[in-house]
Formats: C-alpha cells, sequence, structure tokens
C-alpha cells in the first residue's frame, strides 16, 4: 500500500545538499544552498542562481520556502 498516487521525490520542491545530487536529478524542482544568501535553483525547467538578498527572479511562495529552510531549519543544511 502507497499513500501517494504519484512520485512524490518529484512532485515536492527539493532541498539538495550536494551540485553532484543536484545535477543528477534534473527532473526534480528545487534548491541548492551556495553559501550566505545565495542559492542554486531549478524552477520550470530552468536553472538559475538567485541572492535571496537581493531582486531575483523567485516566485514569491519560493523565496519564502527558500529562506524559512535556511533560516528556522538550517540543521537540514549541515
Amino acid at each position: 500500500f502507497c499513500p501517494y498516487d504519484s512520485a512524490p521525490y518529484r512532485d515536492k520542491f527539493t532541498l539538495f545538499l550536494t551540485k553532484e545530487g543536484f545535477d543528477e536529478s534534473v527532473n526534480n524542482q528545487g534548491f541548492l544552498p551556495l553559501g550566505g544568501k545565495k542559492v542554486l535553483v531549478r524552477l520550470n525547467g530552468k536553472v538559475f542562481e538567485a541572492d535571496l538578498d537581493g531582486k531575483n527572479d523567485l516566485p514569491a511562495d519560493i523565496e519564502v520556502f527558500i529562506w524559512t529552510v535556511l533560516t528556522k531549519y538550517a540543521y537540514l543544511v549541515g
């Protein structure tokens, strides 16, 4: 029995811990912390670097999500 009717690891926005993992998971949307307030993001088929300290191309809800992970759940990043 599986409670999901999909592939949740592909449907959910992923926190990547390594560049290798980010590069290998080309179908997963998510982000890789680069240090400070910079992240590498894969969203809607595009990969780009975003600076959370300035203007960026992130949708507001995704930016808030990433910011929350980096500030309130920093232990996940290492």
